[in-house]
């Protein structure tokens, strides 16, 4: 009774080490998917980092493009506009120059031909006002038209880099905005606690477990003592009997020799005649008048 008992329990010690290795297990795994978590959280924060860095790198030289089109948008309209004011100046200059040379051959013809050199220098033409007004600056100087074509090649170049610019910017922040969407749908911090509740369940039932565990172990051992006095028992009960059995051995083997000798003794003295002696008995018959051996079995 007490080694199935004992055997039940240890079959039921063997079923919970199972479970807490089984727990143990899934402690494990639970961590190992907690690190997993904190490593695609971090990477996607050095992504998303990464990409805000690429962002702002791609607004600095979108910025940077777009003053240096500002600046070249600025020096070709001064350009033009010293170049419209070149040629306004010389259709000035041609139209007065024609005038003043239409003045000089009517003069020519009312005057004679004698004219004295001083006349002549009287009469040669003057710059106007309006011609000095029109007049560029001496330190504006006009480029040539290869130098405009170029100008503009150099804007049109910049203009397709800021294209490229705000593509590459629309993309970095279409992939922000996936980031975005997919943190927001995955929720790390939710996936990061439902991880850290699955892995403290797991430690409640694995403590659960050890408790369980620690109590049949101690039900256990009591029943191994209990199975160890009632051994003892067991052995001390036969060793008494053993020793009663030796003492009725001896005291059997006294009482055979005593009536033995009685026998011995009344055999030598039936030569006589006189009163027989009594005789005792090994018989074991019923009644108060038993033998000597029915006597001493009640006693004992």
């Amino acid at each position: 009774m007490l080694q199935s008992r004992r055997q039940d329990l240890e079959a039921q010690i063997r079923g919970l080490r199972e479970e807490v290795e089984k727990g143990q297990g899934r402690l494990q795994t639970t961590h190992e998917e907690l690190l997993l978590l904190r490593r695609e959280r971090r990477e996607h924060n050095l992504e998303l980092e990464r990409a805000r860095s690429e962002a702002g790198e791609a607004l600095s030289a979108l910025r940077r493009l777009q003053r240096r089109v500002s600046e070249l948008e600025e020096e070709s309209r001064l350009q033009d506009a010293d170049v419209s004011g070149a040629s306004l100046q010389s259709e000035l200059a041609h139209s007065l120059e024609d005038g003043d040379q239409g003045q000089s051959a009517e003069a020519r013809g009312d005057t004679p031909t004698s004219r004295s050199p001083k006349t002549r220098e009287v009469s040669s033409p003057q710059p106007s006002p309006l011609e000095e007004s029109l007049e560029p600056p001496k330190k504006r100087t006009s480029l040539s038209p290869a130098e405009i074509l170029e100008k503009e090649a150099e804007v049109a170049k910049l203009q397709d880099e800021i294209s490229l610019q705000q593509a590459e910017l629309q993309s970095l922040r279409e992939e922000l905005q996936r980031q975005k969407e997919l943190r927001a749908q995955e929720d790390p911090g939710e996936a990061l606690h439902s991880a850290l509740s699955d892995r403290d369940e797991a430690v409640n039932k694995a403590l659960e477990l050890s408790v369980e565990l620690n109590r049949v172990s101690l039900e256990r051992d009591s029943l191994s003592r209990e199975l160890l006095r009632a051994i003892r028992q067991k052995v001390a009960l036969t060793q008494e009997l053993e020793a009663w059995q030796d003492d009725m051995q001896v005291v059997i083997g006294q009482q055979l020799r005593s009536q033995r000798q009685k026998e011995l003794s009344a055999a030598a003295s039936s030569s006589t005649p006189h009163r027989a002696a009594p005789r005792f008995s090994l018989r074991l018959g019923p009644g108060p008048a038993g033998g000597f051996l029915s006597n001493l079995f009640r006693r004992t």
